[in-house]
């Protein structure tokens, strides 16, 4: 996203916003992150530079649930990988790792805990939630993803590309709803996570190991 889709954004939240100072406080948190994106810096760190503790918390707060443990996952080789195996089937590999041992995405998390609130705040039928999700698609998320799958090899962009996706836009569209809604509390909850998003990007939680969470690095 460049910076007049960005402004053009933020325009158009500004209008429908119904406090405009936790719609300010929360676009000043996102510009760190558009800034990095639109220049083309914008990357997953490696998994050394991850603060386990921090990432737990930011999780755990915008989730609503206890997050126990936290494994980093190189988006460059998130599996073993032994000579013999091609490249289809090293693809093959990880999409059914991740299919296996998921057992909820941060979207589906995201959705169980704020999904009744976000539609109490908007409304049935008033379609701003709708058009903030439109804007946050066309425009943060498709450029995220340019950013961060540069440093994805094209033998898991597929896989991984879904699951970065998802996070980035059910991260970014709550935070920002609740931002226009002017839900205060609900924004600061969703703040560390945002902030997060700057460096790595949180997955899902693991079947049978309830508060163990998967994150992306590089």
């Amino acid at each position: 996203m460049g910076r007049l889709g960005f402004d053009g954004l933020k325009r158009f939240l500004s209008a429908n916003a119904r406090r405009a100072a936790t719609l300010s406080g929360a676009m000043r948190e996102l510009v760190p992150f558009v800034e990095a994106v639109s220049s083309g810096r914008h990357r997953l760190a490696p998994a050394a530079g991850l603060d386990e503790a921090a990432a737990a918390k930011a999780i755990s707060l915008a989730t609503g649930r206890s997050v126990d443990k936290v494994i980093a996952v190189s988006a460059a080789k998130p599996l073993p990988r032994a000579a013999w195996i091609d490249d289809a089937a090293y693809s093959k590999l990880v999409a059914l790792a991740l299919k296996e041992r998921l057992h909820g995405t941060l979207g589906k998390r995201l959705e169980a805990r704020y999904g009744d609130d976000l539609r109490a705040d908007f409304g049935l039928g008033s379609g701003l939630g709708g058009k903030i999700a439109e804007m946050v698609e066309s425009g943060l998320i498709a450029a995220a993803l340019e950013a961060f799958q540069r440093g994805l090899t094209a033998v898991v962009r597929d896989q991984l590309g879904l699951s970065l996706a998802a996070s980035l836009r059910s991260s970014l569209f709550f935070f920002l709803a609740f931002a226009a809604a002017g839900d205060a509390k609900k924004v600061s909850e969703l703040v560390p996570l945002v902030r997060l998003l700057r460096r790595h990007v949180p997955i899902g939680d693991l079947r049978g190991e309830p508060g163990t969470w998967l994150v992306l690095a590089a």
